[in-house]
């Protein structure tokens, strides 16, 4: 089985360079036996460090590239709203008619391949307020597009297929959901002491989001000055990108309601931190807080799962799929700032600091057993798709 990876640039589009890395290290976990073969597909954009770090794999093809192919990114384009460019995929090793299947399908087409296709998520139909009329439109023309062909679909969620299903109840593409998981090399893990180096608090709460309106930091914010007004006091710490493409005054309007309600000086804001201090951040978080207004499959929720974090989430369908089963995995009425403090004054106090060792050995070796079911799922979704619609 030969794969093409299509990469993406992860100063474009960050959600996606970190799925496919994901997905990489999952297939990485199996035994050599069960690894398909892969050859990464990418242009000139793509971001370096991450395929020559995914290169180092054996079973990822690590030939020199040469260029076979230039076409322009139609379909990312219409997605994602990416700036119309011309672009060169660079096909390592062998020939085009040697990959049996192409994923996620945003590229161009390879042809004697299946095209396997992904969509993350339906955010812009569930909330069209976050978006422009002229994204909606792009957004769902390429999903009924993706949907009116016969080829497979590869959906993050549960709560994603119903979403297709009820946005597009006519498709002939045929649906399966893929649930990646948080992989954590060696490298990542040997990140700094965030105390240290940030001068973070020995307790704190954590929120990982970019800083996009739909993250709903907002909440978060009035719900920490609610609690203040009872005399109890969070630090917060905040990571993530500190600017919305939509909105692009958001940060500076959150700093200010920050000032406004007088919790400024319980809010750290790191902004883009390298991803071995994240996971340390996640490590030392007494609380991961996930506010979201909408998610296909959270990252967030996968990286505090694999430290054993404890979580406070929006009570999304997707957050109550991935946290099914969790003990210390709570909810709350999303963008309610009084249900989000009293499930903090509830759960806060009683939270002990962290890291805490023996509580991630002990989720390590069922984390281990997800990431290999999770790498065995996705070899039989590709091979069911070269069985229904190989040539």
């Amino acid at each position: 089985m030969v794969i093409g990876l299509e990469m993406f640039s992860a100063k474009e589009w960050i959600g996606g360079a970190i799925y496919l890395r994901n997905l990489v290290y999952t297939l990485a976990a199996l035994p050599p036996t069960e690894q398909p073969q892969l050859r990464l597909l990418y242009d000139e954009l793509a971001e370096p460090d991450l395929v020559d770090d995914l290169r180092n794999f054996a079973f990822v093809d690590r030939h020199i590239a040469d260029r076979r192919a230039t076409t322009n990114f139609r379909l990312a384009h219409r997605v994602w709203g990416a700036a119309r460019r011309r672009a060169s995929w660079l096909f390592p090793g062998a020939g085009l008619g040697e990959l049996h299947i192409v994923y996620p399908g945003f590229g161009p087409t390879v042809p004697g391949t299946v095209h396997m296709h992904w969509i993350p998520d339906f955010q812009h139909l569930v909330l069209p307020e976050f978006f422009s009329i002229e994204e909606c439109k792009r957004r769902t023309s390429a999903f009924a597009q993706i949907a009116a062909k016969r080829t497979m679909l590869v959906l993050s969620s549960r709560a994603a297929l119903g979403d297709f299903q009820r946005f597009f109840p006519d498709a002939v593409v045929t649906p399966r959901v893929w649930s990646f998981c948080s992989v954590f090399s060696e490298r990542e893990r040997g990140g700094r002491d965030p105390l240290a180096t940030y001068q973070l608090p020995e307790k704190f709460a954590y929120v990982a989001n970019q800083f996009w309106r739909h993250k709903d930091h907002t909440t978060v914010l009035v719900a920490l000055a609610r609690l203040r007004q009872r005399g109890l006091e969070i630090p917060l710490v905040c990571t993530g990108l500190e600017r919305d493409v939509r909105s692009p005054d958001y940060f500076d309007e959150l700093m200010s309601l920050a000032v406004e309600l007088g919790v400024s000086d319980q809010v750290r804001t790191l902004g883009m931190v390298p991803r071995a201090d994240q996971i340390e951040i996640f490590r030392h978080a007494a609380l991961v807080v996930q506010p979201s207004l909408f998610e296909g499959w959270s990252t967030v929720v996968e990286d505090a799962k694999a430290v054993a974090a404890p979580m406070l989430l929006s009570d999304l369908p997707v957050h109550r799929e991935q946290t099914a089963g969790m003990q210390r995995a709570w909810t709350f009425q999303p963008r309610d700032p009084d249900a989000l403090a009293s499930r903090l004054a509830e759960i806060w106090p009683v939270l002990p600091r962290r890291p805490n060792p023996a509580e991630e050995g002990a989720v390590a070796t069922a984390h281990q057993k997800r990431v290999l079911d999770a790498g065995r799922r996705f070899i039989v979704t590709v091979g069911e798709a070269i069985d229904l619609f190989g040539r």
